[in-house]
């Protein structure tokens, strides 16, 4: 308290201001608040509220005080007016919106690895095709030969998704423990989202498999042996 700070602002004023007051919870802006008065002295632009605090009296209802300051803003349309219950559920709105966001791009990383599977499968077949007709030729049936492409697929999945589960959690909890306390109070792991990503990721590989698998089995011994 009664410190100065020197303040360059963003037209190139500055200033040597003194502090007068010390908060721990900026989860509504910025970490340096400044007085209209101060903002007055140092730019033209008028001052904009964008948003205003209200603490109701004692045993005063908060939906009656709602609706009271509803009739007080009456002639600002663009003034919502919101309980704290009200103001944290908007908040937590913005961040689901986001979870949805990164849950779609999570569905399309799950349709390109599928595809990647496929592809690299397919090649593979098509590169170990002497390979193959020599497992036909000393006793493998097709059966085995398209259990075997289906595993190989499981097990690039499951070693692809369980490295990105792993660094995606890692990740997510240093940007959380990141966060300031008032802003996240705690950290929860959606095992259950994590659980389902692992068997949709093991579906995709199976089914990924299926087309390679049916041309591997599909090859004819001769033909495969005789290949270069």
């Amino acid at each position: 308290m009664g410190d100065k700070v020197h303040i360059v602002f963003s037209n190139g004023v500055e200033r040597d201001v003194s502090i007068v007051g010390i908060f721990g919870d900026n989860s509504l802006g910025s970490a340096l608040w400044i007085s209209t008065g101060l903002l007055a002295q140092v730019s033209d632009q008028a001052p904009v509220d964008q948003l205003v605090l209200a603490r109701a009296n004692d045993g005063v209802d908060p939906d009656v005080a709602k609706q009271e300051i509803e009739q007080a803003v009456t002639e600002f349309p663009q003034a919502e007016v919101q309980t704290n219950a009200e103001f944290r559920q908007d908040q937590e709105g913005q961040i689901n919106q986001l979870l949805v966001v990164i849950s779609v791009l999570l569905a399309f990383a799950i349709v390109i690895s599928f595809f990647g599977i496929a592809i690299t499968l397919a090649l593979s077949v098509f590169e170990r095709t002497r390979e193959i007709g020599l497992l036909r030729a000393v006793g493998m049936n097709r059966r085995q030969l398209r259990r075997a492409v289906r595993w190989e697929a499981v097990i690039v999945s499951v070693f692809g998704v369980v490295i990105g589960v792993v660094v995606g959690t890692l990740i997510g909890l240093a940007l959380a423990y990141a966060v300031p306390n008032s802003f996240i109070d705690g950290v929860t792991i959606p095992w259950v989202v994590l659980i389902i990503v692992v068997i949709l990721a093991v579906l995709a590989a199976v089914i990924a498999a299926l087309y390679p698998a049916y041309k591997a089995s599909r090859m004819n011994v001769l033909e495969a042996i005789a290949s270069e």
